[in-house]
């Protein structure tokens, strides 16, 4: 008997503890109680210093032939164009389906994302047996709102009006470590990418990138802290994305596997893997508060 209750013990301590990827969604709870975490100063890392100048990049881009942008652009410069040229799109709908696998418990995760001209919408969406969260971001002009919720299904939730927040862009950048409208959660550049291949497959690229696992990360341990309520950003042991781009190098679809730690109650490895998908100018209108956004490609 002392043995089940031992082995229950830890299987819910680990799933409190699991913090879901590429979306920064997590179930995680403050326990209280303080473990040894390996130190990982994410704030020493100097963000702008890492970045790649994306002015200098686009105007090689403009001028590149099509023909030869396997041969004239690195992974992770065809990685950022393609990020870059999301800002062409008058209307983009993402849809994110993974999962998370952690003490043995799986994590459904869905997402869903939407631009329409110069607003911004995003949901992320979890849920386990023992753990269900939601969270729900709209940015216009200036100002981003943030709303919790309650998960009606693996695609759905009722939203707490009285939840909401509001920030400005650059509050909410240092606070959830990026405003909707920039491309992605990770810095991808000639300093954090670690090794990397880009070719063609039945006419798209396939372009995949490992990331180093502190640079990288350093906007998106903050969203993962805020979502989760953690008491310690994670640390990362594997990242890995992989594009498929269109000829034109517009995303069709991106894929994050990762792994890491979270110190709740313990030290807890979680594995993800999470797949994006990109339609353009659908005429997809950003949802109501009391509206489901649209899952169904």
């Amino acid at each position: 008997m002392k043995e089940k209750l031992t082995k229950k013990f830890y299987i819910l301590t680990s799933i409190f503890g699991v913090l879901l990827v590429g979306i920064g969604i997590a179930g995680g709870i403050i326990l209280g109680q303080e473990v040894f975490v390996p130190k990982v100063d994410y704030a020493a890392v100097d963000q702008d210093g890492i970045e790649d100048d994306q002015k200098a990049l686009m105007k090689r881009y403009q001028k590149a032939s099509p023909s030869s942008y396997l041969k004239t652009f690195q992974p992770h410069e065809l990685i950022n164009i393609s990020l870059n040229k999301l800002g062409e799109h008058q209307n983009i709908h993402k849809v994110t389906v993974g999962e998370v696998l952690a003490a043995g418990i799986k994590q459904d995760i869905r997402a869903n994302f939407v631009k329409d001209g110069n607003n911004y919408f995003s949901e992320s969406l979890s849920q386990s047996s023992l753990v269900k969260v939601a969270w729900r971001f709209y940015q216009n002009d200036d100002t981003v709102n943030t709303y919790s919720g309650s998960l009606s299904g693996v695609e759905s939730a009722k939203w707490k009006e009285d939840s909401k927040k509001d920030y400005g862009l650059e509050d909410y950048e240092n606070t959830w470590g990026k405003t909707l409208d920039r491309g992605s959660i990770y810095i991808i550049s000639s300093k954090t990418v670690t090794d990397g291949t880009a070719k063609e497959v039945n006419g798209d690229y396939e372009v995949s990138v490992e990331l180093d696992v502190t640079t990288s990360v350093v906007r998106y341990v903050k969203q993962m802290t805020m979502t989760s309520n953690l008491p310690k950003p994670p640390i990362f042991h594997h990242i890995q994305l992989t594009y498929v781009l269109d000829k034109e190098l517009n995303i069709k679809t991106s894929t994050a596997d990762e792994s890491y730690d979270v110190y709740m109650f313990g030290k807890h490895n979680s594995n993800g893997h999470l797949v994006d998908t990109y339609t353009y100018e659908t005429d997809m209108k950003i949802p109501e508060l009391t509206e489901d956004a649209v899952y169904e490609k």
